[in-house]
């Protein structure tokens, strides 16, 4: 039992002084904690089902811009003096700016999953086509380029290496 419950070490007098000062309570807290710990994240899991998407996000983001309004409103109806009311808005004020900051941030993070998305998608179909229409691609992107390169600013910055130097003479520009 010493070996199983207690690691090997022997139970002497000051080991249970010590643990009716307060290394049971210790103890006893850990394992509180440890519980909680189990109990959040069983909750976390059956959450994350639910919660982990952009519509959500995009939901509550609603429902707490529409509480932020709705506190705005009663600061402005019950709060008379003009420093206080200043200071209760300003801090709204940054809450909200704050909240629009982060769907700000989702939206930018949600455009560059659908960007990867699609990209990915684009090179799984040029797998699957075995490269036959590469030669055309590359003429098309070759010509796009042109375009690009073509244009009287970016002409500017090339100087001496213009498009001509850069692409082949197979395309020309407006061909």
């Amino acid at each position: 039992m010493v070996a199983r419950d207690f690691g090997g070490k022997v139970v002497r007098e000051q080991n249970l002084s010590e643990w009716r000062q307060g290394g049971y309570r210790d103890w006893q807290r850990r394992r509180e904690l440890c519980e909680v710990a189990r109990q959040l994240q069983a909750a976390a899991g059956d959450l994350a089902g639910v919660t982990d998407n952009a519509a959500f996000n995009r939901a509550l983001s609603l429902v707490l811009k529409a509480d932020l309004a709705q506190t705005a409103r009663q600061v402005m109806e019950e709060i008379t003096d003009p420093a206080k009311r200043a200071e209760c808005l300003g801090s709204l004020a940054g809450k909200f700016a704050q909240l629009r900051r982060e769907e700000s941030n989702a939206a930018k993070v949600e455009m560059l999953v659908d960007e990867r998305d699609r990209e990915l998608a684009e090179a799984e179909r040029w797998k699957k086509s075995d490269g036959r229409l590469a030669p055309v691609q590359a003429l098309l992107m070759q010509r796009e380029y042109l375009n690009l390169f073509s244009q009287p600013d970016v002409v500017a910055l090339l100087g001496e290496a213009g498009p001509e130097k850069i692409f082949s003479p197979a395309i020309r520009p407006g061909d």
